[in-house]
């Protein structure tokens, strides 16, 4: 099993819809074992945290190809971009 977990800080006043749009994007385009959302408590409780689980190196990489190729996909990250913070993390 491979985890891959993203965490971006989300603008003040955007959580909710940040949130809803992370969902209606999963809803969308799922493909992963499980996904699972986070949001802080004794981190910045403007921190939302995404994992995605898969089989194994292929399925993610796989995943993410499609996902990134897909150009609805892209509609997604602009809308996301628009109320998260620069930066954030990504581990496998």
């Amino acid at each position: 099993m491979v985890m891959n977990r993203f965490t971006r800080i989300i603008k003040k006043g955007h959580f909710d819809q940040a949130v809803a749009l992370v969902k209606s994007e999963i809803e969308r385009f799922r493909a992963p074992q499980a996904i699972r959302l986070y949001s802080g408590f004794a981190a910045p409780i403007d921190t939302l945290v995404m994992e995605f689980e898969f089989e194994n190196l292929a399925e993610l990489d796989k995943h993410w190809a499609d996902w990134y190729a897909d150009p609805e996909s892209q509609n997604f990250r602009d809308k996301f971009d628009e109320i998260t913070e620069t930066g954030g993390e990504n581990h496998i």
